[in-house]
Protein backbone atom coordinates (compact mmCIF):
# COMPACT_ATOMS: atom_id res chain seq x y z
CA UNK A 1 0.00 0.00 0.00
CA UNK A 2 0.92 3.61 -0.47
CA UNK A 3 0.56 4.54 3.16
CA UNK A 4 -0.32 3.00 6.48
CA UNK A 5 -2.86 5.78 6.92
CA UNK A 6 -6.28 4.43 5.78
CA UNK A 7 -7.55 7.90 4.79
CA UNK A 8 -4.63 8.43 2.38
CA UNK A 9 -5.04 4.90 0.97
CA UNK A 10 -8.80 5.43 0.39
CA UNK A 11 -8.20 8.76 -1.34
CA UNK A 12 -5.58 7.21 -3.58
CA UNK A 13 -7.91 4.33 -4.53
CA UNK A 14 -10.74 6.76 -5.38
CA UNK A 15 -8.41 8.80 -7.60
CA UNK A 16 -7.11 5.63 -9.27
CA UNK A 17 -10.64 4.33 -9.95
CA UNK A 18 -11.70 7.69 -11.39
CA UNK A 19 -8.63 7.80 -13.63
CA UNK A 20 -9.17 4.24 -14.94
CA UNK A 21 -12.87 4.97 -15.58
CA UNK A 22 -12.02 8.17 -17.50
CA UNK A 23 -9.46 6.31 -19.63
CA UNK A 24 -12.00 3.60 -20.49
CA UNK A 25 -14.59 6.22 -21.48
CA UNK A 26 -12.11 7.96 -23.80
CA UNK A 27 -11.18 4.66 -25.46
CA UNK A 28 -14.85 3.66 -25.88
CA UNK A 29 -15.70 7.05 -27.43
CA UNK A 30 -12.83 6.84 -29.94
CA UNK A 31 -13.82 3.30 -30.91
CA UNK A 32 -17.45 4.33 -31.47
CA UNK A 33 -16.48 7.31 -33.62
CA UNK A 34 -14.00 5.35 -35.72
CA UNK A 35 -16.63 2.72 -36.57
CA UNK A 36 -19.15 5.24 -37.91
CA UNK A 37 -19.80 4.59 -41.60
CA UNK A 38 -18.93 7.23 -44.18
CA UNK A 39 -21.29 5.83 -46.81
CA UNK A 40 -23.78 3.05 -47.54
CA UNK A 41 -24.51 1.26 -50.79
CA UNK A 42 -27.80 -0.13 -52.06
CA UNK A 43 -26.62 -2.77 -54.51
CA UNK A 44 -28.39 -3.81 -57.67
CA UNK A 45 -29.50 -7.38 -56.96
CA UNK A 46 -30.78 -8.10 -60.47
CA UNK A 47 -29.23 -11.29 -61.84
CA UNK A 48 -27.99 -9.36 -64.89
CA UNK A 49 -25.91 -7.16 -62.60
CA UNK A 50 -23.93 -10.08 -61.20
CA UNK A 51 -21.19 -9.48 -63.77
CA UNK A 52 -20.28 -6.26 -61.96
CA UNK A 53 -18.87 -6.32 -58.44
CA UNK A 54 -19.95 -3.03 -56.88
CA UNK A 55 -19.24 -2.39 -53.23
CA UNK A 56 -17.51 -0.03 -50.82
CA UNK A 57 -13.99 -0.58 -49.54
CA UNK A 58 -13.34 -1.54 -45.89
CA UNK A 59 -13.32 2.10 -44.71
CA UNK A 60 -16.45 2.79 -46.79
CA UNK A 61 -15.00 5.93 -48.34
CA UNK A 62 -14.42 4.58 -51.87
CA UNK A 63 -16.59 2.82 -54.41
CA UNK A 64 -14.95 -0.30 -55.88
CA UNK A 65 -16.09 -1.56 -59.28
CA UNK A 66 -14.81 -4.79 -60.86
CA UNK A 67 -16.36 -6.18 -64.00
CA UNK A 68 -16.08 -9.50 -65.75
CA UNK A 69 -16.33 -7.38 -68.89
CA UNK A 70 -14.88 -3.94 -69.55
CA UNK A 71 -16.62 -1.04 -67.79
CA UNK A 72 -17.28 1.59 -70.46
CA UNK A 73 -18.67 4.54 -68.52
CA UNK A 74 -19.67 5.52 -65.02
CA UNK A 75 -21.99 8.39 -64.24
CA UNK A 76 -23.78 9.60 -61.16
CA UNK A 77 -26.32 12.24 -60.24
CA UNK A 78 -27.21 13.75 -56.88
CA UNK A 79 -30.65 14.38 -55.38
CA UNK A 80 -31.00 17.58 -57.43
CA UNK A 81 -30.26 15.72 -60.69
CA UNK A 82 -26.86 17.42 -60.99
CA UNK A 83 -24.20 15.29 -62.65
CA UNK A 84 -21.36 14.64 -60.22
CA UNK A 85 -19.40 12.13 -62.28
CA UNK A 86 -19.47 11.29 -65.97
CA UNK A 87 -16.33 9.40 -66.84
CA UNK A 88 -15.09 7.02 -69.51
CA UNK A 89 -13.42 4.08 -67.74
CA UNK A 90 -12.37 1.60 -70.44
CA UNK A 91 -11.10 -0.97 -67.92
CA UNK A 92 -12.38 -3.89 -65.85
CA UNK A 93 -11.59 -2.18 -62.52
CA UNK A 94 -12.40 1.30 -61.22
CA UNK A 95 -12.14 3.00 -57.83
CA UNK A 96 -14.02 6.22 -57.08
CA UNK A 97 -13.26 8.24 -53.90
CA UNK A 98 -16.56 9.09 -52.22
CA UNK A 99 -14.91 11.79 -50.10
CA UNK A 100 -15.18 14.06 -53.14
CA UNK A 101 -18.97 14.03 -52.72
CA UNK A 102 -21.12 16.00 -50.31
CA UNK A 103 -23.50 14.35 -47.89
CA UNK A 104 -26.54 12.97 -49.74
CA UNK A 105 -27.96 10.30 -52.02
CA UNK A 106 -26.36 9.52 -55.39
CA UNK A 107 -27.63 7.34 -58.22
CA UNK A 108 -24.81 5.62 -60.10
CA UNK A 109 -25.09 4.15 -63.58
CA UNK A 110 -22.33 1.84 -64.79
CA UNK A 111 -22.38 0.99 -68.48
CA UNK A 112 -21.04 -2.37 -69.58
CA UNK A 113 -22.26 -2.69 -73.16
CA UNK A 114 -25.11 -3.53 -73.60
CA UNK A 115 -26.03 -3.34 -69.88
CA UNK A 116 -26.69 -0.30 -67.72
CA UNK A 117 -26.36 -1.24 -64.04
CA UNK A 118 -27.98 1.19 -61.62
CA UNK A 119 -27.38 1.38 -57.86
CA UNK A 120 -27.50 3.92 -55.04
CA UNK A 121 -24.78 5.24 -52.75
CA UNK A 122 -25.68 7.32 -49.70
CA UNK A 123 -22.90 9.52 -48.35
CA UNK A 124 -23.70 9.91 -44.65
CA UNK A 125 -21.36 12.77 -43.79
CA UNK A 126 -19.25 15.44 -45.43
CA UNK A 127 -15.52 14.84 -45.61
CA UNK A 128 -13.53 17.40 -43.66
CA UNK A 129 -12.07 20.12 -45.88
CA UNK A 130 -13.54 18.83 -49.16
CA UNK A 131 -15.44 21.01 -51.58
CA UNK A 132 -17.87 19.74 -54.21
CA UNK A 133 -16.35 18.39 -57.41
CA UNK A 134 -18.07 19.31 -60.68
Amino acid sequence: MISNNPVVANSFMKILKTFVFACLMVIANQTAQSQEDFALIEKNVNYRARGLFHDLNATKDSLILKGKEKINYISAIDESSNSVIDTYVGAKDFKFPLKTLKKGKYIFVVIQQPLQIVFVVKVLKDAVGVTEVK
